[in-house]
């Protein structure tokens, strides 16, 4: 569990934990330097319960957190759960039965989104109401047949479970604050899998607040930090499969997303920092030659001449160049 100036709400996730009925676990809270009272309610919490170890690490970003965690991991299997979130009573439990007999390497089940109104809502990535179990398989075969079942494997790292063997696959968070490195986290347990096991049951509380990771606004460090985590994701793909035939019709989507978001970067990006770009932009210039995926014009010429691109755009956008187009059009009509 990272944690970062969680002072009101982490004994509540702790809680949720220490109140399983289920009691063989171990928590590993990570306290990111916070600046609040988190530091001092996790020793305090660690003191009371022999199952639960705290380590304080410095500031470093979500990614960070969750990264030190990991080295710290010695149970079969593992899971994330926020400092503001909560689990329900009988997870574990209900997990552990379902492992009696089967050793999946991916387990995911559903998660309750709950608005500050208190109002709440099944999430409709583990919206599945069917239990299944694939072996033998791998995550685009799994992905393919059971569409549903596999779209929370697709995003976040938490309402899943994951077998500890896949850390030795040197599988780990990218970057430092986690935008998108976490749904990049577990489509990499994912492909690192052959068995898979989608569970019909509520056991992730997600509480929805403007204060979190996913709602608050990003800095263009943090988007840079988003490129890098992608980027990072493509050459691992590359180096199971060069020609990329197991991502699924979802990462083909996000890949288009961090298409655009090159794009974006690259008009707002000061001087210095495109050479980094260039190198991303050779690994996607790599895929969608050998995706053949089609392409707007504007996005073949991006990845073809990147800087070209980028000083074009900037000249279009700028003012001087936009209110010129605005008089010529109105002249002309």
């Amino acid at each position: 569990m990272p944690c970062y100036n969680s002072e009101s709400s982490i004994e509540s996730a702790v809680h949720s934990v220490r109140s399983q009925t289920y009691a063989n676990w171990e928590l590993i809270l990570v306290d990111d330097g916070s600046t609040d009272k988190t530091p001092d309610i996790a020793d305090r919490l660690a003191s009371y319960d022999n199952r639960i170890r705290c380590v304080h690490k410095a500031n470093g970003g979500y990614a960070t957190a969750i990264n030190t965690g990991l080295c710290y991991v010695t149970g079969s299997y593992f899971m994330m759960l926020g400092s503001d979130d909560f689990l329900s009573k009988e997870l574990f439990l209900s997990l552990f039965m379902h492992l009696v007999s089967r050793r999946p390497d991916c387990v995911a089940f559903q998660t309750m989104l709950h608005r500050t109104d208190e109002s709440a809502f099944l999430d409709p990535t583990t919206s599945c109401e069917l239990e299944i179990y694939l072996e033998d398989t791998d995550f685009r075969s799994f992905s393919c047949r059971f569409e549903e079942a596999a779209k929370i494997f697709h995003y976040r790292d938490t309402s899943k479970l994951f077998s500890s063997k896949l850390l030795a696959e040197g599988i780990r968070f990218f970057g430092r604050y986690g935008y998108d490195s976490d749904c990049i986290f577990s489509l990499l347990c994912a492909h690192a899998s052959s068995s898979f096991l989608y569970v019909p049951v509520v056991g992730y509380h997600w509480m929805l607040h403007p204060n979190s990771v996913s709602s608050s606004s990003k800095t263009m460090e943090m988007q840079f930090d988003r490129i890098y985590a992608w980027d990072s994701f493509l050459q691992r793909i590359v180096a199971i499969d060069p020609v990329f035939r197991i991502l699924t019709n979802t990462e083909k989507e996000f890949i288009y997303q961090y298409l655009k978001l090159l794009q974006s970067i690259g008009t707002l990006a000061k001087h210095g920092e495109l050479q980094g770009l260039h190198g991303c932009v050779r690994l996607l210039r790599r895929y969608y030659h050998r995706s053949k995926a089609r392409l707007r014009l504007s996005e073949r010429l991006f990845l073809t001449s990147p800087r070209l691109w980028i000083l074009a755009a900037r000249v279009l956008a700028h003012p001087k160049v936009r209110d010129a187009h605005v008089l010529k059009e109105r002249d002309a009509s």
